[in-house]
């Protein structure tokens, strides 16, 4: 299995969509160019649309399934936001940024900490804040946005970005050279780094509690 940047493994693309039929043509225009570049660079490629938030839910629990076997994905959410969570088109159900990082949290230990997400909904940052650094991560890398994610940006990065990550072996500097700076990252070992800092200034300095992730520690 090939490694895209310094650790992270990646098998497969698996791509959340929930938008209603009149938003799903950037979508289709997307996935002409990327499905058959996925089979060419023999990366497994999945769709999938929840038909309610509960259906998400239950999707998660089976790529952690999966992951037990050695899935190790990126997770592509072609999804509309807020800043309460992720809006399943559907039923117009919610399904809350604290529900979802658990799921996470299950399903990146499963992968083995190789667990990527891309987050092209509005609002897809909020998930991560706060992270602790006691508690398993969610994933190895997350890029989302703290305000709204527009159309435009979507069609004109999101192809060059996969390819990046597929024909350098870097999904890092993918993020560097396509979606910073909409798209806000979490990469889990810049955390660690600063975390662990944090220990160390605490054990000369006196007793310290949970560290939170704070802006400082993200792009």
């Amino acid at each position: 299995m090939t490694t895209y940047g310094s650790e992270v493994q990646i098998n497969m693309v698996v791509w959340i969509t929930s938008l209603n039929e009149s938003e799903y043509g950037t979508t289709r225009y997307l996935l002409e160019d990327l499905e058959p570049y996925f089979k060419s660079k023999n990366v497994g490629f999945l769709e999938f649309q929840p038909k309610s938030a509960d259906d998400l839910m239950v999707f998660f629990d089976v790529l952690a399934e999966k992951a037990e076997e050695g899935l190790r994905p990126i997770i592509h959410i072609d999804t509309h936001g807020s800043p309460n969570g992720l809006i399943v088109e559907p039923t117009g159900e919610t399904a809350s940024w604290e529900e979802i990082v658990e799921k996470f949290r299950i399903l990146n230990t499963a992968a083995k900490n190789n667990v990527c997400m891309i987050s092209m909904a509005c609002f897809g940052f909020n998930q991560i804040m706060p992270v602790k650094i006691m508690s398993p991560t969610p994933f190895y890398l997350m890029a989302g946005s703290t305000e709204e994610v527009y159309v435009r940006f979507i069609r004109e990065v999101t192809v060059d970005f996969y390819k990046h990550v597929f024909d350098e072996c870097d999904i890092v500097g993918a993020y560097e050279t396509y979606l910073r700076p909409q798209l806000r990252v979490l990469h889990c070992e810049k955390v660690l780094f600063t975390a662990m800092a944090g220990y160390v200034r605490a054990g000369t300095y006196g007793a310290l509690g949970p560290i939170d992730i704070q802006d400082s520690q993200i792009a």
